[in-house]
C-alpha cells in the first residue's frame, strides 16, 4: 500500500513538473512573438509622405514628390545616414492624400498604423490641414516642405512644421516691388482667387497688402479652384478695367486666367500672381504668353547657398536638371531642402530608427530647436506664436520675379535684382 502511494505521489510531481514546463514554455513563445513588435531592429528610416497622388492637386503633388525623392535618393546614393559609425537608409513610404483634407486625414492614419517613424506633408495647406489633427492625436511629427497657408500655424499644432513662409507673408513681396521699389503709376487692382485654403487665404492676403500700399481693390471674387474656364470671371473684371490683375491660386489657375485673358483680348497693365510662375507647368504650357507675369518666389536657382547635401545650390539645380528636364521651382527646393534638413538634424542628435515615443518626443524637440544651412537658406522652425512652426527665416529670401522671354527674372528687391520691370505688359 506505502508503495502503491508513493508511486501515486511521483506520478502527481511528474505531472505538476509537466505543467509548470508547458506554461514556462508558452510564456516564452509569447514573450518571442511579442519582443519584435515592441523592438524592431531596422537599419532604414521608414518616413510616411502624405502626398496628392491623385486629383485636381496632383500635378502639385508630384512637384513635392519630386523634391522628396531628389533628397532620398541623393542620400541613399552617398550611403544614407550615418550616426556614430553606422550607416541607415532613408526609406518614402507614400500615401495618396487624393487632393483631399479627409483622405488625407486617413492617408495620416495609415502612415502610423504601418509604423512610420515620422511624416513628411503635402503639396497643399488644405490636405495638411486635414492631416494635421490626426498627427496631434498619434504624436506624430509632419513635416510639410511645401504648404503656406497661414492657417495651419493658426492652428498651434505641436506636431506639425512649416517649411515655406504663409500666404499671410508673401504676397507684400510683389506688391511693395510695384509700389515702392518701381513706384508704378498704378491705382486699382482686381483680385481673384481659388477656393482651397491656400488660394483663398492668399487673395485676402493680396487685398490687405493692396490696401496697405494705397491700391484700391476694385473686384474680389473667390471660384472653385478646379475650374477650367473663367471666362465670365475675367469678363466682369475686364469692364472695371483695373491697372493690375491678381490671381491667387496654383499653376493649373494661373494658366486659365492668362489664356482667358489672351482670349478676350483683356491687357491690364500688369498680371500679378504668387507661386507658380517659375514652375514648369506654368512656362511650358504658356510658352511666350507667360511673358511680364510678375510673381513671388521664395528661392532662385541662383540662390548663393551651401548645402550639406549637395553642395550648392547651384549643383542641386544640375543634379535636377538632368533628372527632370527643367529647373526646379521653390516647391521642389523646399522639399528637397526639408529632407536635408531631417537628415542633419537625425546625425546631430543621434536618433537612429526605428522610432518609440519616446524618440519622436526628442525628434520633436529638435525640430524646435536646431538650424542649419540648406540650398533653401538658413533653415530654422520658430516657436514665436505669431509664426509657429514656419521656417520664419526664410522672410528674408523673398523676391518678386517677372517672366522675361520665357524665364523668370529678379526684378526686386533692389539688392537682388537682375533686370528693371517691364511696365505696362506689351499687347498680346
Amino acid at each position: 500500500m506505502k508503495a502503491l502511494l508513493d508511486q501515486e505521489g511521483i506520478t502527481r510531481l511528474q505531472a505538476i513538473i509537466i505543467a509548470i514546463i508547458i506554461v514556462i514554455a508558452i510564456i516564452a513563445s509569447v514573450v518571442y512573438f511579442y519582443m519584435p513588435l515592441r523592438a524592431p531592429v531596422r537599419d532604414y528610416y521608414k518616413i510616411g509622405v502624405i502626398v496628392e497622388l491623385t486629383g485636381d492637386l496632383a500635378r502639385g503633388g508630384f512637384t513635392a514628390k519630386r523634391g522628396y525623392d531628389i533628397w532620398a535618393n541623393t542620400i541613399n546614393e552617398k550611403g544614407g545616414i550615418t550616426i556614430e559609425g553606422k550607416s541607415y537608409r532613408v526609406e518614402l513610404v507614400y500615401y495618396d492624400a487624393k487632393s483631399d483634407s479627409a483622405e488625407a486625414a486617413k492617408a495620416v492614419e495609415k502612415a502610423v498604423a504601418d509604423g512610420c517613424d515620422f511624416l513628411l506633408g503635402p503639396y497643399s495647406s488644405k490636405c495638411t490641414l486635414g492631416g494635421g489633427p490626426v498627427a496631434e492625436k498619434y504624436k506624430m511629427p509632419f513635416i510639410t516642405g511645401s504648404a503656406e497657408s497661414h492657417l495651419i500655424p493658426k492652428q498651434h499644432y505641436k506636431y506639425t512644421f512649416q517649411t515655406c513662409v504663409t500666404t499671410m507673408e508673401t504676397p507684400e513681396v510683389p506688391i511693395r516691388c510695384i509700389v515702392e521699389q518701381y513706384k508704378l503709376p498704378v491705382k486699382t487692382a482686381a483680385i481673384i482667387g481659388g477656393d482651397d485654403a491656400f488660394s483663398k487665404s492668399l487673395a485676402e492676403a493680396f487685398k490687405y497688402y493692396c490696401e496697405e500700399y494705397g491700391l484700391k481693390v476694385i473686384f474680389f471674387e473667390i471660384y472653385p479652384v478646379a475650374i477650367t474656364d473663367l471666362t465670365p470671371v475675367i469678363t466682369r473684371v475686364m469692364a472695371l478695367n483695373p491697372d493690375i490683375l491678381i490671381n491667387a491660386g496654383h499653376p493649373s489657375n494661373h494658366v486659365v486666367v492668362i489664356r482667358n485673358s489672351k482670349e478676350l483680348k483683356f491687357n491690364p497693365k500688369l498680371f500679378v500672381f504668387h507661386w507658380g510662375v517659375d514652375t514648369a507647368d506654368f512656362l511650358d504650357m504658356l510658352k511666350a504668353d507667360a511673358n511680364y507675369v510678375v510673381g513671388a518666389v521664395m528661392w532662385s536657382p541662383k540662390a548663393p547657398w551651401k548645402d550639406p547635401l549637395f553642395g550648392s545650390a547651384k549643383e542641386f539645380v544640375e543634379k535636377f536638371t538632368t533628372l527632370y528636364g527643367h529647373d526646379p521651382d521653390y516647391g521642389e527646393a523646399a522639399c528637397a531642402a526639408t529632407g536635408v534638413f531631417i537628415g542633419e538634424l537625425l546625425k546631430k542628435y543621434k536618433l537612429t530608427p526605428p522610432f518609440d515615443d519616446a524618440k519622436r518626443a526628442k525628434f520633436l524637440e529638435a525640430l524646435e530647436e536646431f538650424s542649419c544651412e540648406t540650398l533653401f537658406g538658413v533653415m530654422k522652425y520658430s516657436t514665436d506664436p505669431a509664426h509657429w512652426h514656419v521656417n520664419i527665416g526664410l522672410l528674408k529670401y523673398l523676391l518678386t520675379v517677372q517672366i522675361i522671354n520665357q524665364k523668370p527674372v529678379i526684378i526686386g528687391p533692389e539688392a537682388s535684382k537682375e533686370a528693371d520691370i517691364v511696365f505696362p505688359k506689351p499687347p498680346w
